[in-house]
């Protein structure tokens, strides 16, 4: 970042990141192909999309678990994405996963990485040689002053119904989600922020990272926790996954023929036929139409 002259923190607004690739982008080999990109996204949208979207405060289902994607800052979102991620002008690619994306990170293919707190545990064990090159900053917000964080995947636990000792599985839950001494050492080794924010203020969190040039990491993510999303979820989800997955391809795919030309208004159509579908899957549910 120095020796480009990018200054981070000057990168508050997705709009500021992107237009930062003038000073990145480069065919260091002059075959006429880019060979070093900003920052790596998958190309047929994915985690990345659904990172963005719910750092817009969208999610595929509501609270009442009804179909909430159909928004315009969906359609937004996706516009802003396909312009980074496809086409002549983007600043985006793909790096994959295991060793070809260690190889893209040692490679220097990108130079920024979406990185959830359990993605820097991976980085530090699968590309050791970087240690000391990188740094964490928040996501650039989508308006200025706006959430710089996000969601990628997630984790929890529940007790079900027909559990034959409710009251054993509540002690288990308790030790593993609010024993702070257990915290403390589960995120030394892991780099997962606990929901229990008690445990916030344990040395663990203050530690440096040599791996991340003496950052703090849990002070970096316990800042950002308070912003976090929330993600609601339901029988339904996968679904209302694909659908907007099958919108992003379809809108891609006109992108790539048509440009610019009624982008918007192809996305807005898809993704109203998208969410229409969900809901006539959920309606045959006669169980939870009757609730």
């Amino acid at each position: 970042m120095e020796a480009l002259g990018i200054r981070v923190e000057e990168l508050e607004t997705w709009e500021a990141f992107a237009a930062a690739w003038r000073k990145v982008l480069r065919d260091l080999n002059g075959d006429g192909t880019i060979d070093r990109y900003m920052i790596d996204l998958p190309a047929g949208g994915g985690s990345g999309l659904s990172v963005m979207m719910l750092q817009q405060g969208v999610s595929l289902l509501g609270p009442d678990g009804r179909v909430a994607f159909d928004d315009p800052r969906t359609v937004d979102t996706m516009l802003w994405y396909l312009r980074q991620v496809r086409g002549p002008k983007r600043i985006a690619t793909d790096c994959g996963w295991g060793q070809p994306f260690s190889k893209a990170m040692l490679d220097g293919v990108a130079l920024f990485f979406v990185a959830p707190d359990w993605r820097t545990h991976l980085m530090e064990m699968d590309v050791p040689a970087l240690s000391g090159k990188l740094k964490l900053m928040p996501l650039p917000a989508w308006q200025k002053g706006g959430r710089r964080t996000s969601v990628w995947g997630g984790t929890g636990i529940a007790i079900t119904k027909q559990s034959a000792r409710p009251d054993l599985a509540w002690e288990l839950v308790k030790f593993l989600y609010f024993n702070p001494e257990e915290l403390g050492k589960r995120f030394a080794s892991t780099k997962i922020l606990p929901p229990f924010q008690d445990a916030w203020d344990l040395p663990e969190f203050h530690e440096p990272s040599a791996f991340f040039s003496g950052q703090k990491l849990g002070d970096e993510f316990a800042r950002l926790g308070p912003q976090t999303p929330p993600v609601w979820d339901s029988p339904y989800s996968t679904i209302a996954e694909n659908k907007v997955n099958e919108v992003f391809e379809r809108a891609a795919q006109h992108f790539e023929r048509h440009g610019e030309a009624e982008l918007r208004e192809v996305i807005q159509r898809e993704l109203t036929a998208g969410s229409n579908y969900v809901k006539r899957v959920m309606e045959r549910n006669v169980l939870a139409g009757a609730r």
